[in-house]
């Protein structure tokens, strides 16, 4: 296929702190040749990003601009807030390097500069690459519910890795797109081809979660506890885990709900005290989403203290070397034996390689075996569980017990025969 025309037609704005650099680059882009519509701030006020970085989208979904740029401070802000939009993948760009990378291979179409750090030079450096880097599409999707080749690319890639069965995560999102994704999820489920991992059912992690303890979800996403706002999503597939903060307002009686409905509720992305923690446990939460991330942690006391604590709860923890340290893994094992489950919590960039990857209308960097966002804050997992059940070995957890934590364990969890599964 061959790849469209080099954009010509361009968008621009900037706040108050990416003034200048926007200025000189858009004095470059016009002396190029290029057609730019200019939203500001010749004056120099102080403006709200979003309202720019709004315009500049919705320039391009018209069809009225080929591509945007958008300076600002930092360039975070601005990347966040466009990402927001159905269609648009805005890349945060430091170097030529990257910029070259994000247009061919992640197809962004608008191109996010910090002006706080970058030089008018590599600024014009990395503009002149972004928009003479062809793309017909991407590589790669801006998240696994694309299309239902994205889902099965990943079914295909965690069966080469010695995975039979998985439960892919939606996390928090517009309550149209996690029930779009679901839906072509469940397309895969139920037509498994030969060679990919089988889809057991669906992991939410989200949106009812803790807005302190958000992680990487996106903020304007996270929705109070509301049953019709579940059913919505419970009617849209086989949905066998939700993960839930017991301490939000109507969460205890949504999990009543998903218990009586036979789904698994898991306790995470949570800040809740002792107290909450064991009202969600008491209600029929029976797990944890990642033991020790995005919760409190010791020596404060809430819920993954409880969760140690109490021999009916099973413990998921991820176990690579960067979620948590080794020595709380050693003495957090010898605890819970018998009742773990080691989960790798991959992202659609694992086995990418290192780099700057779109996920769920973020960017996050995968590098010295991490993957990030660009505050820093953990994304997720690019691990393999061969890795964890080398990294147990070597602090002594017997094999037994290391071999149920990824294979029949976490099966029992979500009420499936694991010999099933070896046919």
């Amino acid at each position: 296929m061959s790849s469209p025309a080099l954009p010509r037609t361009l968008a621009i704005a900037s706040d108050h702190g990416g003034l200048l650099l926007k200025n000189a680059v858009l004095a470059h882009l016009q002396t190029s040749g290029y057609s730019v519509e200019d939203f500001g701030t010749h004056n120099g006020d102080s403006v709200d990003y979003p309202d720019y970085a709004e315009l500049v989208s919705e320039r391009i979904l018209a069809g009225r601009a080929d591509a945007g740029i958008l300076v600002c401070t930092t360039g975070i802000g601005m990347s966040i807030s466009a990402n927001r939009y159905a269609g648009i993948q805005a890349s945060l760009v430091h170097d030529a390097a990257t910029a070259a990378i994000t247009r061919e291979h992640n197809a962004s179409n608008i191109l996010c500069l910090a002006g706080k750090t970058t030089s008018e030079a590599a600024a014009k450096e990395i503009v002149d690459t972004w928009l003479k880097t062809p793309f017909a599409g991407g590589r790669h999707g801006r998240r696994v519910d694309k299309n239902t080749e994205e889902v099965r690319k990943v079914s295909r890639s965690l069966y080469s890795s010695g995975v039979i069965g998985y439960l892919p995560t939606i996390i928090t999102s517009a309550l149209s797109d996690a029930v779009r994704a679901i839906k072509l999820i469940e397309d895969v489920r139920k037509n498994p081809l030969p060679g990919e991992a089988k889809i057991l059912g669906i992991h939410l992690e989200g949106p009812f979660i803790s807005i302190e303890k958000r992680g990487v979800h996106p903020v304007e996403h996270i929705a109070k506890p509301d049953l019709n706002h579940l059913k919505s999503l419970l009617a849209a597939g086989l949905i066998k885990t939700v993960t839930i903060a017991p301490e939000l307002p109507g969460a205890i009686e949504l999990i009543q709900y998903l218990v009586a409905n036979n789904i698994v509720v898991s306790l995470g992305h949570t800040n809740a005290n002792r107290e909450e923690a064991t009202a969600g446990f008491n209600a029929g939460a029976k797990t944890v989403t990642h033991l020790f991330n995005a919760m409190p942690k010791p020596p404060l006391d809430g819920t993954a203290a409880v969760a140690i604590e109490r021999s009916d709860i099973a413990i998921q923890i991820i176990i690579d070397e960067v979620h948590v340290p080794n020595d709380l893994v050693e003495a957090t094992l010898a605890k819970v034996s018998n009742r773990f489950i080691v989960t790798n919590d991959p992202i659609a960039a694992a086995g990418l390689g290192s780099g700057t990857y779109p996920f769920g209308g973020m960017e996050i960097t995968v590098k010295d075996g991490q993957a990030r966002r660009s505050d820093g804050t953990l994304a997720g997992g690019i691990g393999t569980l061969e890795r964890s059940l080398e990294i147990m070995d070597s602090i002594g957890v017997s094999k037994s017990d290391a071999l149920a934590s990824v294979t029949t364990r976490p099966c029992e969890l979500i009420g499936v025969d694991y010999k099933s599964l070896l046919d």
